[in-house]
């Protein structure tokens, strides 16, 4: 900036200063103005400075923020041509100020794996990478260290101190031994320039020089921050951190100090204000806390906080106008969530159980299935001796977490150990909602004369309690037995009475999986404009309430019908955001339906290795998850690959397995498949001769699940 101050740029370091008299004569000594006898030095500052134009630069104010405020006030007022540049971690507030807040250097995000040549875009890495060579000219980062490095910056949270600090370092650990060690980074991170001051020689007393400088209700509130996880609001605040010492109406004051201290960090999500501690200070808050003799109170303050929470948020989960207000709510607070009832599961194993029940519609939509299942299951193991209620919703639950993840068996054990405990202190309404559950399990293994038992068995009860939402969720469930069995015109009849039951209840999320069931049924009746109608409206729902596995099986309906309409291009990419949902929620099954769909256009573009492996991936899945009915479809798929390459033997054989499996399942092929599934048994039929294909045909029907699947991937 020489060129455009005649003159000059001067610097003052202000950082070795304690004693805020000193301001004054530490910028004359910078500026080489000596004091007048008799005469205010600020006043000799000050007309020395008048016909000048320079740039005053006033290094790290904080500690010294009011005089350095009184000082720049007046030089700001009489001196025209002087512009000043000061650095804090707060404004001084004086006219004329224009405050820029100095960003932390960009990081790599989370979920991205980069490559040395991508990671070097971020300043942090370059930061780091700079800083490394200076200590150890041999460093150099490989593509084996780039996670680690990645990993260094993004949770030294891109603060310029910190990572020179790791950097030096490397003179002795490797970037995985670095990263592997930040969780005592106050320990780790310690040396630094022999010139520097003492403040820059380790985070740690780089943290602690700001923490001293706040006041005394300041430090208090800022040490109980450190009790939450991630982003968190200002009423959870006032709940969590005040008693006598700090009273709620102060809380607001005190926050917004912390963030003009740049302690603490604002956040916007979904129009809402969000505080957050960056994670090195974070650490430091947490280390404070859990020396003092409020850890304990404040944690449970806040267990209590998000317990409570949880409690508002049940009901508004399951249904109501604001379903989806209260599902991305409950996400933005799931760190604060999870660090809750990990304490309460040590602490108060019994409340953990009411905790993690009254999650469940949430676990379930958002697809925290494992996550949940975890928690479920530990808090059974722990309260053993809580109320029947609570362990039968908990049971219910976890078996809800399980059949997303394909673990049948276990679901069944988990849905009749609830049922028992519903029985046994008959309480039917929870009785009637694991009926349900156990319908759908049935159904998923298509055993529909099962599944209709328990179904109907829910829904009698439901029509007793005039539980409508049980009832909308049971005529779902039904429908979709019709569906699979191939009465579109009376699944659809059941829809549409769950339709409009779920629109009373304003359950949108159930409302969703019935357009996409509708617009599954308008498909397969050739109803085209219906169908598009009726699955883009479901998309929409999907992506509101973020139901990632409804949408993805939308997604794949709406490939279909891109399919019958001869827009591939569309398909596939519908298919393939499909599969993407899928394998980011972990949901297989619908995973294994998006590779079949695959498949099944690459075949129709005769990309036949492509549709192989994609047949090949969704069928072991099928098998894995017990999917009898993708089981079928994926054999079929296969059989006319077969009779494509010619090998009408092996077609005939697996067309005779998939007909077996659709046997004992009541689920004949539907008529939109029938014409290209029936063309295909021709050729194979024409190919053999009526003798071969009819004994090749009854050894695929003879076969089992898994010689059907090794005969499917033993195909050449």
């Amino acid at each position: 900036m020489r060129d455009e101050y005649a003159d000059g740029v001067w610097q003052v370091e202000l950082g070795p200063l304690s004693d805020p008299k000193l301001v004054t004569q530490t910028v004359g000594e910078a500026l080489s103005i000596h004091e007048e006898p008799k005469r205010p030095f600020l006043q000799t500052l000050i007309e020395t400075l008048k016909p000048k134009r320079l740039l005053l630069i006033l290094d790290n104010c904080e500690h010294l923020v009011d005089a350095c405020a009184e000082v720049v006030d007046a030089l700001i007022r009489h001196c025209s041509g002087l512009s000043i540049l000061a650095t804090s971690r707060e404004s001084l507030r004086v006219a004329g100020e224009l405050a820029r807040r100095v960003p932390s250097l960009s990081v790599p995000e989370a979920d991205h794996d980069l490559s040395v040549a991508r990671l070097m875009e971020y300043e942090s890495v370059r930061l780091f990478a700079e800083r490394s060579r200076a200590s150890n000219v041999e460093f150099v980062i490989t593509e084996s260290d780039a996670p680690y490095v990645a990993q260094i910056c993004r949770r030294l949270d891109g603060i310029p101190l910190a990572i020179e600090l790791a950097a030096a370092r490397t003179v002795a650990l490797s970037p995985e031994q670095i990263a592997a060690r930040l969780d005592n980074r106050f320990k780790l991170l310690t040396g630094g320039r022999r010139t520097a001051l003492k403040r820059q020689k380790t985070l740690e007393a780089a943290v602690a020089w700001s923490y001293e400088l706040l006041e005394a209700d300041e430090r208090r509130l800022f040490d109980r921050l450190g009790v939450f996880s991630g982003a968190f609001d200002l009423g959870a605040v006032e709940s969590v951190c005040t008693d006598e010492e700090i009273e709620e109406w102060l809380v607001l004051d005190l926050l917004t100090q912390l963030v003009d201290k740049s302690l603490v960090v604002t956040l916007h999500e979904r129009d809402t204000l969000r505080y957050q501690l960056l994670e090195t200070l974070k650490t430091y808050a947490v280390g404070r806390l859990n020396a003092s003799d409020e850890d304990e109170t404040v944690r449970r303050r806040h267990f209590e906080f998000y317990l409570a929470l949880a409690h508002e948020a049940e009901p508004e989960t399951e249904h109501g106008p604001r379903q989806g207000e209260w599902l991305n709510r409950l996400h933005s607070e799931m760190d604060n969530i999870r660090a809750a009832l990990l304490w309460s599961l040590e602490h108060d194993s019994m409340r953990a159980l009411d905790f993690a029940g009254s999650l469940g519609r949430f676990w379930y939509v958002r697809a925290y299935w494992s996550e949940a299942g975890d928690y479920l299951r530990r808090a059974l193991k722990s309260a053993l001796a809580a109320p029947a209620d609570l362990r039968c919703t908990a049971l219910w639950r976890q078996g809800m977490m399980a059949s997303q993840k394909g673990d049948y068996a276990a679901e069944s054990e988990l849905y009749e150990q609830a049922l028992a405990l519903a029985r046994q202190t008959s309480n039917d309404r929870l009785a009637a909602g694991i009926l349900n559950s156990f319908g759908v399990l049935a159904s998923d293994q298509a055993d529909y004369e099962l599944a209709r038992s328990r179904l109907q068995e829910s829904l009698t009860l439901a029509r007793k309690w005039n539980d409508r939402l049980v009832l909308s969720r049971v005529l779902n469930n039904l429908a979709l037995i019709l569906y699979w069995q191939g009465d579109f015109v009376r699944s659809r009849e059941l829809l549409l009475e769950c339709l409009e039951l779920e629109r009373e209840l304003n359950d949108r999320y159930s409302e969703g999986i019935a357009l996409a069931n509708l617009g599954y049924c308008a498909l397969q009746t050739d109803q085209l404009d219906e169908a598009r109608t009726l699955l883009d409206q479901a998309r929409e729902i999907c992506i509101e309430l973020g139901n990632k596995y409804t949408l993805a099986s939308t997604l794949t309906a709406l490939g279909n019908w891109s399919c019958v309409k001869q827009d591939y291009g569309e398909a596939e990419e519908l298919y393939r955001e499909s599969l993407q949902v899928c394998r980011a929620s972990g949901h297989r099954q619908y995973q294994g339906l998006a590779l079949l769909s695959l498949g099944d256009l690459a075949f129709i573009q005769k990309d036949l290795g492509v549709a192989r492996d994609h047949f090949s991936e969704s069928i072991l899945i099928a098998r894995d998850m017990g999917l009898k009915l993708y089981m079928a479809q994926t054999l079929e798929g296969f059989a006319k690959l077969a009779v494509v390459l010619g090998d009408a033997h092996h077609a005939a054989t697996l067309f005779g397995a998939a007909d077996s499996i659709r046997e004992t399942i009541s689920s004949p092929v539907s008529p939109v498949q029938r014409l290209i599934h029936d063309e295909n048994v021709e050729l194979a039929l024409t190919a053999l001769g009526k003798q071969a294909f009819d004994s090749a045909w009854n050894k695929g029907r003879e076969m089992t699940i898994e010689q059907s699947v090794m005969c499917a991937l033993q195909q050449q």
